[in-house]
């Protein structure tokens, strides 16, 4: 791991909130955080006596699947345990008696084994099987490598090693938290995200506004009493991506908290590029880990500890591409420390929240549904786990008490920042806000009350949370080819309400909501989907506003090989809600998977279309998706015809593309807005939705069409690409160039 020492800066300040000279007086120790360097077995030697190996399948070629099945096997030591990570329910399985798996791996997609292997050396053989041959290596060879790829044909497998070193159980005496009996207080701050705004290319002014709430959150923490026993941060300590100036400038503002203070890794802590591996490459968090000792003496990103009758986990987000597949001995460190404590109440504090938050920014840029599922299953799975309390939305305080909700009994609470101003929840918080604050959470014996205190001394108490409706909401935890799902279309007429229908969790106002999604009759009683969508309200300064597109519904549908679809409906633009040339409108769209994996991505839509509809989650990138436009006369029930196979095969620029072995269908309904500026509203009407499935054969004769007219192409000027510039600060979309991601 290089080694990196902190550049002593000069001019630090924050709108004369904290004094520059005292940053200039003091200056990081050059501390290079927890050492990764292995230079031999030794080196490999986790606390429990094991070494642990990542092996991580995959397909090399974008149009194949690959299978691995096979045993795995150990010369010149032991194989204690083996585990799997984001394994797919009905398609990978992992036999630890054999021990051995059969997996199904396709592009863009990881399956993880992890071997905890005992009593080895530099010698130690390690068998693995690749399809379904088996492929060998040793320890030493490992060691000196660090990664080490096996590939047959399309299958590929990686390994590497991983270390425990920045995980582990802390004494909270070390830190100089007192134990206070069964009886205690504790803040909480989400977000504070602030740091040196003068250190940059140009002057960061969200970063001084968010320093001055972070001033006052400070203030009102210490004015608290009785005073925390300590004092959290739940990630995104620093505004931009890790940089050295703004961990000093933070270390020198939340010193002056009173109580002893804990960090908690964010999306902000680190590059947004940031890649780990080969090996077990943690060289981003190399700021993070300097200014974590510098501040309190700790090295850890993972860690828990005990308090009065209470048990405390501190989880990591740090929101990477590839962490969780580098990291996934993380959820087995977490799972033996429930299981140690089990008998305990327990906290978790994660920085991105796993529940449902209602707006798109929290589908797109949040964690994966394998990784919240994997996480809340390992939390649920002793009952201990009481409360979860994130940051990452910036969430006003109405929104923080509206979302919160209960999973098997846990509690999770998404908490208003300490210094980020809020997003655009499209009505007025309480009092008028501001909601930037901490949390205060009271411990008595058993039980704790959770409250938010804000900057300007407004105290709300949140109540007990009700459940999560996770069967009118399955996408939260399920991916789409996952869902339930007969042999043909249920419900294609409405006339069962939304029956069978699945819809994401969209947050909703109280008054004038913005998103509407509901079955209606029309004037001749038929029943119809009925989907509206406006720009959010309350525009008030400072709320980031970004796009809205989850107002959908979806059905997935069980598709035989060797078959295509072909969809007959009916809809309307509603003219109340339409306007020429806005940033707004309604879509239908199409997917096919084969085993997970996405090979079809048609989009039928009037007017402007968000390009990216479903985001970083949706596999966006294994298949572009296909425009075609469907703008019409607003008012008029129109009749379509879609073949979305043959529409797929004509524009697509795949030359091969592989359509022949779906076995899933989802057919999606919604509106969109960029959610930004007057009047951008779109509302449709649906209705009639009939699905056959024809022979593969009669691909040919495939053309959609709208009230028998063959269905165009979209223009891409009416391809919208989500692009975000910062004027003082602010979230705002701009119209870009789509030839430049495409």
């Amino acid at each position: 791991m290089k080694r990196r020492n902190f550049i002593r800066r000069i001019g630090l300040g924050s709108g004369g909130l904290f004094i520059a000279r005292n940053l200039q007086s003091e200056s990081f120790r050059g501390f290079s955080g927890p050492q990764f360097d292995v230079s031999n077995y030794e080196d490999l030697v986790t606390k429990d006596g094991d070494i642990m190996i990542r092996l991580t399948y995959s397909s090399t070629d974008p149009r194949k699947i690959a299978r691995h099945s096979g045993k795995f096997s150990i010369k010149k030591g032991k194989l204690r345990k083996t585990r799997d990570y984001f394994f797919h329910n009905g398609l990978d399985d992992l036999d630890p008696a054999m021990p051995g798996l059969d997996v199904i791996s396709y592009p863009g997609y990881a399956d993880i084994v992890v071997l905890w292997i005992t009593d080895g050396s530099a010698d130690t053989e390690v068998r693995i099987p690749i399809e379904k041959k088996t492929h060998k290596f040793t320890i030493g060879a490992l060691i000196e490598a660090g990664d080490l790829v096996f590939e047959n044909g399309a299958a590929s497998v990686s390994a590497s090693y991983l270390l425990d070193r920045e995980i582990g159980e802390i004494d909270p005496a070390d830190l100089g938290i007192r134990d206070q009996g069964d009886q205690f207080r504790f803040t909480a701050m989400a977000d504070p995200q602030g740091g040196n705004p003068f250190a940059h290319d140009k002057v960061h002014t969200r970063m001084r506004i968010h320093n001055a709430f972070i001033d006052e959150s400070v203030r009102v923490t210490n004015e608290l009493d009785p005073q925390p026993a300590f004092n959290i941060v739940i990630g995104d300590i620093v505004d931009g991506q890790g940089h050295h100036e703004d961990f000093r400038a933070m270390n020198d503002m939340l010193s002056k908290v009173k109580a002893p203070s804990l960090y908690e890794v964010g999306n902000h802590e680190t590059r947004y590029r940031s890649v780990f591996t080969p090996g077990y490459n943690m060289s981003d968090f190399h700021n993070y880990f300097t200014a974590q000792k510098e501040f309190n003496g700790m090295e850890k990103l993972l860690y828990s500890f005990n308090l009065g009758k209470w048990h405390f986990i501190v989880w990591p987000d740090p929101l990477r591409s590839n962490f969780w597949e580098t990291h996934p001995h993380y959820f087995a460190w977490l799972e033996a420390d429930l299981e140690k404590y089990k008998d305990r109440p327990t906290m978790l504090f994660q920085h991105v929240p796993a529940h449902p938050i209602g707006i798109l920014p929290l589908i797109n840029y949040a964690e994966s549904v394998d990784v919240k599922r994997t996480l809340l299953e390992t939390l649920a799975k002793h009952g201990n786990v009481k409360y979860i309390l994130s940051g990452h939305v910036h969430i006003p305080m109405k929104a923080s008490v509206k979302t919160s909700t209960s999973y098997k009994g846990i509690q999770m609470i998404n908490l208003p920042a300490a210094g980020y101003r809020p997003r655009a929840f499209g009505e007025e918080d309480y009092n008028g806000g501001p909601s930037q604050g901490v949390a205060v959470i009271d411990i008595k014996g058993d039980d704790a009350v959770i409250r938010f205190k804000t900057v300007t001394n407004e105290e709300f108490t949140y109540p007990e949370a009700t459940p999560f409706d996770t069967e009118k909401y399955p996408l939260w935890l399920n991916h789409k080819w996952e869902l339930a799902k007969s042999q043909r279309l249920q419900n294609g007429d409405f006339s069962n309400d939304l029956q069978h229908w699945h819809r994401r969790y969209v947050y909703t106002e109280d008054i004038h909501p913005s998103n509407i999604c509901e079955s209606r009759v029309d004037d001749n009683g038929e029943p119809f989907l009925y989907l509206f969508n406006r720009s959010r309200g309350y525009n008030a300064p400072g709320q980031d506003r970004l796009p809205q597109s989850i107002n959908r519904i979806c059905q997935a549908v069980k598709q035989q090989p060797d078959t295509i679809p072909h969809i007959k409906l009916a809809y309307r633009i509603d003219p109340d809600h339409f306007l020429e040339e806005n940033l707004a409108g309604t879509f239908i769209w199409i997917e096919g998977f084969e085993k997970g994996l996405k090979r079809l991505n048609v989009v039928y839509s009037t007017d402007y279309v968000h390009w990216h509809l479903g985001g970083a989650q949706s596999q966006l990138r294994t298949v572009l998706p296909v425009h075609l436009d469907i703008s019409a006369k607003p008012g008029v029930w129109r009749e379509l015809e879609l073949n979305p196979v043959g529409d797929f095969m004509k524009f697509t620029e795949d030359q091969d593309p592989q359509i022949r072995n779906i076995d899933v269908l989802a057919i999606n309904f919604g509106v969109w807005t960029i959610n930004e500026g007057f009047r951008r509203e779109a509302a449709a009407g649906f209705k009639k939705v009939e699905l056959q499935f024809r022979d593969i054969s009669r691909l040919d004769d495939a053309q959609s069409k709208n009230m028998g007219v063959v269905i165009p192409k979209k223009e891409q000027k009416y391809l919208w690409w989500h692009g975000v510039q910062h004027p003082a600060g602010e979230h705002q979309s701009i119209v870009e160039d789509l030839n430049k991601y495409l």
